[in-house]
């Protein structure tokens, strides 16, 4: 039921749903938010999600002979527009990396990443990691989108130099209950 404060013979005035749901109807329209003053290209609202995700540990060269992970590997995101908001955490039981090369990646994001502002594909959304245990070397300390996909590149940070390098196949443990790793964000989705 629907209650409008104010004069009920106008469409004008406050709206109070009493009970259920305001469904928009038809793809593409939300709530327009132009009459307020702003400078950006769209003021409308037109999308909200909560949902879980499974995240993955792959590669970006030859990938990982097997993987199976704990059940502790869990994520959620919520997302609002094209920002979306993500949390999880992923640990292995097990990691067979016969024949595996490349970077280590955390893989299968819920909405794949907006390519940056000049359009390539370069990494652009900086993930915050919490806590990180049972690597085999170079524990990830931080984490990066990838633009225009729906990969995360772990990255950890040389106690030599400071320098930041990207997590290899070598830094991964393959025993039970490893490379376990807590991750929080934000990023644009296309």
């Amino acid at each position: 039921m629907l209650k409008t404060v104010g004069n009920p013979s106008t469409r004008y005035g406050d709206q109070t749903v009493i009970d259920g749901n305001i469904v928009i109807g038809t793809a593409g329209k939300g709530i327009d938010f132009s009459a307020t003053p702003g400078t950006g290209t769209s003021e409308l609202l037109d999308d909200y999600e909560e949902g879980t995700w499974t995240p993955t540990l792959a590669t970006d060269g030859t990938n990982f002979a097997s993987v199976t992970y704990s059940s502790v590997t869990a994520a959620r995101y919520t997302k609002v527009g094209n920002v979306v908001h993500i949390q999880g955490q992923l640990r292995t039981a097990s990691v067979d990396a016969t024949g595996a090369s490349g970077n280590v990646i955390i893989g299968n994001l819920p909405f794949a990443s907006i390519a940056n502002a000049a359009g390539t594909n370069s990494g652009s959304s900086p993930l915050s990691v919490g806590d990180v245990r049972t690597w085999a070397v170079n524990q990830p300390s931080a984490m990066q989108v990838d633009g225009n996909s729906t990969n995360v590149y772990l990255q950890y940070r040389s106690l030599a130099n400071g320098a930041t390098s990207f997590v290899a196949v070598a830094d991964v443990g393959t025993g039970s209950n490893a490379n376990s790793i807590q991750f929080a964000g934000t990023y644009l989705a296309a």
